[in-house]
């Protein structure tokens, strides 16, 4: 499992550069800062940044429309693989989907 200094909050316009860089570390096709902006700011859209050692560590963004909601990227680093990360960031997705009223959750 992933360090107990493991802390998650709400991703905002501040953190765009962040899921940006992880993003890239993750794939490679990588969304840049601007569509990484538009998906994070756009209808329903939401996300979730983890920090680890004061350090991003990874990132999960989501997507809210009615009864639905749809993960649209999941991203951290190579080194922080099966580690449990990912795994956390979708049950935090997964809560803030049912809070907004999302009965179905899609990726």
């Amino acid at each position: 499992m992933i360090d107990d200094a493991l802390s998650m909050v709400d991703a905002d316009a501040g953190d765009v550069a962040s899921l940006a860089d992880l993003h890239a570390l993750a794939f490679d096709k990588a969304w840049g800062r601007e569509a990484m902006a538009g998906a994070l700011n756009g209808p329903g859209g939401f996300a979730f940044i983890a920090h680890a050692g004061g350090r991003a560590a990874g990132f999960v963004l989501g997507r809210t429309t009615g009864a639905e909601c749809e993960i649209r990227t999941l991203a951290g680093p190579p080194v922080l693989r099966r580690r449990g990360l990912g795994r956390a960031l979708v049950e935090r997705l997964l809560a803030r989907a049912a809070t907004d009223g999302a009965t179905t959750v899609f990726l």
